[in-house]
């Protein structure tokens, strides 16, 4: 396989817009990201580790989605573009974010990423190679990733 081949494969362009949001969300934290709270859970080992604040995690997920080089978001039994789908979550996040507080990445993945709140079907992704997971699956698995040492 190829470099910039597969699954995760980014063109520049991709990678480039992540990298603004990854900037960007690095530069809005807030001094409530290093509270003592924060202190507590031990010294940082690098940025992306249990530094990044929820709404940074959160960032990053719908960052990773607009990503997909190449993938569809599925909702409804109609396709729909990574950054089409990335729009829709973060569009559902901030409607939920006015009422019920949607608060951490776990709970920002269980209620708002993983189903349509309008037929109850889950959310899936089907990557530029053919193969198909749960928006659930793909979202917790990158959380476990941006959470890593």
């Amino acid at each position: 396989m190829q470099p910039g081949q597969g699954r995760y494969a980014l063109t520049q362009r991709r990678l480039a817009a992540l990298l603004l949001v990854i900037t960007a969300a690095g530069a809005s934290a807030s001094a409530t990201a290093a509270a003592p709270a924060d202190a507590a859970a031990g010294p940082a080992t690098a940025p992306h580790a249990a530094a990044l604040s929820q709404t940074e995690q959160i960032e990053r997920l719908l960052a990773a989605i607009a990503a997909l080089d190449g993938a569809r978001f599925i909702r409804n039994g109609k396709d729909y573009s990574p950054a089409d789908a990335a729009a829709h979550l973060r569009r559902k996040w901030q409607s939920a974010r006015r009422g019920a507080a949607v608060d951490d990445a776990e709970r920002f993945i269980d209620t708002l990423a993983s189903t349509s709140s309008v037929s109850g079907q889950p959310y899936r992704i089907r990557f530029a190679d053919g193969n198909e997971t749960t928006v659930r699956e793909f979202l917790q698995a990158e959380l476990v990733r941006l959470r890593a040492p």
